[in-house]
């Protein structure tokens, strides 16, 4: 509990709000049942709000790191590029994943995070369910969030912030297309539907971005 509300003092340093962790994870609970009236930073650049299920990419699928290759993948062959320009981008997106995921989880078991589903069942509702399933380890931070920005900072660096693209990969599942204005709003979005499926908290996803992002 007392890392817990650690985790928020450190994220909410420089703002004026106090929240605690029961505030935190009583977000969790009511947010997938908000529709039209969650707060602007709580949706995706493009105004709407994350499609859990076409993020999810849990247990049996690519997973994050093999959806972020799979979509560069999907880049290299819509822009054409050189059979050296494909390797290096591929080492680098590859690096930075590999990066990322030992950084996630030294995190999370040095802090062994409970799940929103555990604090909340414990403390709030004993009936609540998050939207997918809980993945079988602890929550801070974020793998989601620190996969999509490591490997989105390097897409950025290849291809630009403005650049903007249609991920394709859960076509074949019967999703449609995702599209984005921008890399960042990938990143955004990928990290605020792990908030939404309930099965992190905020702080999960906003420390995840910026270190996955390092």
């Amino acid at each position: 509990m007392r890392l817990l509300n650690l985790c928020l003092c450190l994220m909410y340093r420089n703002s004026s709000s106090r929240l605690d962790i029961f505030s935190t994870a009583h977000f969790v609970c009511v947010l997938p049942g908000f529709i039209g009236s969650v707060s602007e930073r709580h949706l995706t650049n493009a105004g709407r709000k994350p499609d859990c299920q076409v993020l999810a990419d849990g247990g049996g699928t690519f997973t994050p790191p093999g959806h972020l290759i799979a979509l560069t993948a999907q880049l290299v062959n819509d822009q054409h590029l050189s059979l050296a320009s494909a390797a290096k981008l591929f080492a680098q997106v590859g690096i930075g994943l590999n990066d990322a995921g030992i950084l996630c989880w030294k995190y999370k078991y040095r802090y062994n995070v409970l799940r929103p589903v555990t604090y909340i069942r414990t403390y709030i509702d004993s009936s609540w369910m998050p939207t997918i399933g809980t993945p079988p380890f602890p929550a801070y931070t974020s793998g989601h969030a620190s996969f999509t920005a490591a490997a989105g900072g390097v897409l950025i660096a290849r291809f630009g912030n403005s650049f903007s693209f249609t991920d394709q990969q859960k076509v074949a599942e019967g999703f449609a297309p995702r599209s984005f204005a921008n890399f960042q709003s990938m990143v955004n979005e990928a990290a605020i539907s792990r908030i939404y499926a309930g099965i992190h908290y905020e702080f999960d996803s906003e420390i995840g971005k910026q270190t996955g992002g390092i």
